[in-house]
């Protein structure tokens, strides 16, 4: 190999590298593309419960603990009214979306997980529990799902 003058061997040398790692780059980036999904729906639902909880903090300190909100590291937000509630929470690969109700007859509070975000191709996708088929991408209008899911049979909603 001769030597050329003005000749760059870190330019060659990263050139090569990166023809040679090519396969641990692309692992790389998919990887971060889906953490990046996933940071996006975990501010995405503390954005929503922040404004829900910015509007309704008259009631939640008249109601002395009926209403609660409550968020950490790993859960990303958790609304509880009266007996239901409704949490989210940061798993390694998902965010699982959880609601509990109270069941008059059984004089209990019965948790569900209704589904997982997961990361998709280009965004997060919501996969249902029991249900093979990706779902619809992860949206505000999946939040407002998830509030009517863990909030509509309240009795303030019985005419």
């Amino acid at each position: 190999m001769s030597v050329r003058f003005f000749y760059d061997f870190n330019e060659e040398l990263v050139k090569k590298l990166t023809e040679h790692f090519d396969g641990e780059i692309e692992a790389m980036q998919f990887e971060r593309n889906q953490i990046e999904q996933l940071d996006n729906v975990e501010k995405t639902i503390r954005d929503y419960f922040n404004h829900i909880v910015d509007q309704m903090t008259e009631v939640i300190k008249a109601t002395e603990g009926k209403i609660y909100f409550e968020q950490d590291d790993e859960v990303i937000g958790k609304l509880g009214i009266m007996n239901n509630y409704l949490k989210f929470t940061r798993k390694n690969r998902s965010i699982e979306v959880k609601i509990g109700y109270y069941v008059p007859e059984a004089d209990l509070i019965e948790s569900i997980v209704l589904s997982y975000v997961v990361p998709g191709i280009k965004k997060a996708k919501i996969k249902r529990v029991g249900k093979i088929h990706d779902g619809s991408n992860f949206d505000e209008n999946a939040l407002n799902y998830y509030m009517r899911e863990a909030f509509a049979k309240l009795d303030i909603f019985k005419g």
